[in-house]
């Protein structure tokens, strides 16, 4: 249903000494016509360990989005006092620090990424090394199931979701519940989101197709809402069959997904049409923008970040540099693109026209924090779901 050939490894922030040696693969992504499960056609590497901080602690947006899943299952009440909880981290961003806070700190927090398991364990939290699946679970729970199952966004990661599903359903046994965070395909594909395409990331579902992975792991959804995380996710709540009542809330969502054509592949032909639309917007931007004499800059230096220039075309004659605050990405480039990577000090240094946020999903944040640190004069560039531009 979309190609966009075959781009440079997404999370791979090479040297300038490495730049002609980065590794390729295809992004292709393909949709089952019976499950309506959206994933990438292609065996292309796992997600590598980038390191660096998690953006739980680099970015105010995340950090207050994991407060408020805490708060959120405390209030559900999806967690007693005192529960056991099992967590599948996703990209270092642990959140039983978060938990912990609220006093739950029975937690056990799954992890495979070596720079996030180190950083987890300095901080004294229980960590395993691996990937859930039924024989780790069973190995884990053997005691006691767990209460909880917590997966924020490590479900995509995988490149068979049937094994986390059903490690999950191990692991809470009969009455225990779990809840999964990912990034919701609807707005993905009703906004052109082309770069939460990137490897590493297999799959990309929807309700629909969600419900259908749980069933097969003997798992029903019991609850489901749209949340304005990474620019639209989904938050659901997974039990046992028959164990627990279903909210109407997920009868809403389901009808919501069918109406907007999700069992139909027009709404996937839609979306290719709609992602070359926005590719071509964003490259006659920054090429009218140097035609003018304006420098723009780039702000972040995610993995989605990635696929959008390249995907784009956009090299380093119309984004000469991008600003991270990762410094464990400084003085690398962005793969392919060769789009220097420096620290947002420069931005402020060099003053271009107008910034390109690469991490547009919180754009707001980001302007806030460019225009306290002096950058009140430039224009800032949000490439998605549409090309805005914030002025001075």
């Amino acid at each position: 249903m979309l190609d966009l050939g075959a781009l440079p490894i997404s999370d791979v922030f090479p040297t300038p000494a490495e730049a002609d040696d980065v590794e390729r693969a295809a992004l292709h992504v393909a949709v089952c016509t019976t499950c309506w499960w959206m994933q990438l056609a292609d065996d292309t590497p796992d997600e590598p360990d980038a390191g660096g901080p998690p953006a739980t602690e680099t970015s105010p947006t995340i950090r207050a989005h994991a407060v408020d899943l805490v708060g959120w299952l405390i209030t559900e009440q999806l967690v007693p006092p005192g529960g056991r909880i099992l967590e599948l981290a996703s990209h270092g961003n642990v959140l039983a620090g978060f938990l912990r806070e609220r006093g739950l700190t029975d937690t056990t927090t799954i992890e495979h990424h070596s720079s996030a398991l180190a950083a987890a364990r300095s901080s004294g939290l229980r960590v395993v090394d691996g990937r859930l699946d039924a024989a780790l679970a069973g190995r884990l729970a053997a005691d006691r199931p767990f209460d909880l199952a917590l997966d924020t966004f490590d479900l995509a990661h995988r490149r068979a979701p049937g094994d986390e599903l059903a490690g999950i359903a191990t692991a809470i046994g009969e009455r225990g519940v779990a809840v999964i965070e990912v990034e919701h395909v609807l707005p993905l594909l009703e906004g052109a989101r082309f770069d939460s395409v990137r490897h590493g990331h297999f799959a990309y579902p929807s309700l629909l197709g969600l419900r259908t992975a749980a069933q097969r792991a003997g798992l029903d959804v019991t609850a489901a809402l749209r949340t304005s995380i990474y620019g639209g996710g989904l938050r659901v709540v997974l039990a046992r069959r028959n164990a627990r009542a279903i909210d109407p809330g997920v009868e809403r969502l389901l009808a919501e997904e069918t109406e907007a054509g999700l069992a139909s592949v027009s709404a996937y032909d839609a979306f290719a049409l709609r992602v070359a639309g926005a590719i071509e917007a964003l490259r006659a931007h920054l090429v009218a923008a140097r035609a003018a004499g304006r420098l723009v800059a780039g702000y972040g230096a995610p993995s989605r970040g990635s696929t959008l220039v390249n995907a784009a075309r956009i090299d380093r004659q119309l984004l000469p540099f991008t600003a991270d605050v990762s410094a464990a990405k400084h003085g690398r480039e962005i793969p392919g693109a060769r789009i220097p990577i420096v620290d947002p000090s420069e931005l402020v240094r060099r003053r271009p026209d107008e910034v390109l946020i690469l991490t547009w999903t919180i754009a707001d944040e980001v302007v806030e924090q460019l225009r306290a640190a002096g950058l009140r004069d430039c224009q800032f560039v949000v490439p998605l779901p549409e090309l805005r531009v914030i002025g001075t």
